[in-house]
């Protein structure tokens, strides 16, 4: 079974405010992340908060799980491992991968994490990552014989550190999408003028 988990822990101190709810068409950024990823994991996901959890999941639909990394200044290894542990505390050996997906990744679509879940299929004892500048990195699934490394990751190393060492045990996908994410006002000022730009050329 695929987990999906949306890392939405950070402060947002770059962004100058609640990041995670601020709207795009319509939506929060939040809830658009969570949309993508239920819809790929059949709802059998979390969302993990940390700063400004107390207003941030009033947002969240009613059915999706949520969990609070109480040390979340810590790092993003506090949200990993909260998240990881929210899951298998609720699905346990039912969950054979794990997708981790940041939530202000906002040009990763659909089409970009069924590419990456088909490609998990090819190898599905191999750590799946997002490639792009040449860089691997979330979105990534992780086989359970990772769960472990995730487990013990600590202050602010991510995900990416445990790609990093396996690096012979990973099958990379180019998404260039997945470079694209949201730390100021001016980066989803531009991505919303690009996006917009590209849609009217469709």
């Amino acid at each position: 079974m695929l987990a999906g988990m949306v890392l939405a822990a950070g402060a947002s101190s770059r962004f100058g405010a609640i990041k995670q709810l601020q709207s795009i068409d319509s939506q929060t950024m939040l809830n658009i992340a969570i949309e993508k990823l239920a819809n790929i994991t059949d709802n059998k996901m979390v969302v993990v908060l940390g700063a400004n959890h107390e207003i941030i999941k009033a947002s969240i639909p009613n059915q999706m799980a949520y969990t609070v990394a109480e040390d979340w200044q810590m790092g993003m290894a506090a949200s990993i491992k909260q998240g990881l542990q929210h899951l298998i505390d609720h699905y346990g050996d039912k969950m054979s991968h794990l997708l981790i997906l940041l939530a202000d990744q906002v040009a990763i679509d659909l089409n970009s994490l069924q590419l990456l879940i088909r490609a998990q299929l090819q190898y599905p004892q191999q750590i799946t990552a997002a490639k792009y500048n040449g860089i691997l990195g979330a979105p990534a699934i992780f086989p359970k014989a990772f769960f472990a490394n995730l487990a013990t990751l600590s202050g602010q190393q991510g995900a990416k550190s445990i790609i990093n060492q396996f690096i012979q045990q990973v099958n990379a996908v180019e998404l260039p999408l997945a470079k694209i994410d949201i730390d100021t006002v001016q980066d989803l000022r531009e991505w919303q003028t690009g996006a917009n730009t590209q849609h009217s050329e469709d």
